[in-house]
């Protein structure tokens, strides 16, 4: 079992719904560490506040006044096909730039960032609040908890057409994006129906 690095808005629960949340997935991680967007909002303001850099967003949790989204698209069963890069906003030249995202992981898709900026005339340094070998990724797993009920995996359902799915969407999926075996595929479904429940008892 991996470890868990899962990233939630933690005002956005009681400590009920966090223990609840904590327990769910400590059935399938061997360890489960909460990573608040909140803290991480105000960490990133003080940064902006204190530099006179510009600082591009790479985080879709976290907009900023600069974004870009560079996503890896992924078929149905979350084989991967291609990076997909957008511009959200205004883009940068000729000016000193942070690329901030929250995770990085072998850093494919900064340098790709890095790569469309430097064109741009732009010098720049990165910032992130988790990073992670790919060494380090083979016991560890940064999740977001919205991955699991409406964000996750970006997907090209059919040619031209791209979305994102949660990575219950299916037993491969989940395997592959979240390190959850296939076999308890149908048992994780299932705690997962119970934790929204108790996420949104309105619902």
């Amino acid at each position: 079992m991996k470890s868990l690095l899962l990233r939630l808005d933690v005002t956005q629960y009681s400590q009920e719904q966090l223990d609840a949340i904590n327990q769910m997935f400590s059935t399938y991680y061997s360890s489960v560490t909460f990573l608040d967007i909140e803290e991480q909002r105000r960490k990133l303001q003080d940064l902006i506040l204190n530099t006179d850099c510009k600082v591009l967003s790479m985080d879709k949790f976290i907009p900023l006044e600069y974004n870009i989204d560079v996503s890896r698209v992924f078929d149905i069963d979350g084989n991967y096909l291609y990076h997909r890069i957008m511009y959200n906003g205004k883009q940068l030249r000729d000016v000193p730039v942070i690329i901030y995202d929250h995770d990085m992981v072998g850093g494919h898709g900064l340098k790709l960032a890095k790569s469309i900026l430097t064109a741009n005339n732009c010098q720049t340094t990165h910032f992130v609040f988790v990073e992670l070998t790919k060494e380090q990724a083979k016991t560890k797993e940064i999740l977001d908890l919205a991955d699991f009920f409406d964000s996750g995996m970006v997907c090209e359902i059919e040619p031209g057409v791209v979305k994102r799915v949660p990575y219950f969407i299916n037993s491969n999926v989940l395997e592959k994006r979240a390190s959850i075996p296939s076999l308890s595929y149908a048992r994780f479904c299932e705690d997962l129906d119970r934790l929204k429940s108790v996420l949104q008892p309105e619902a």
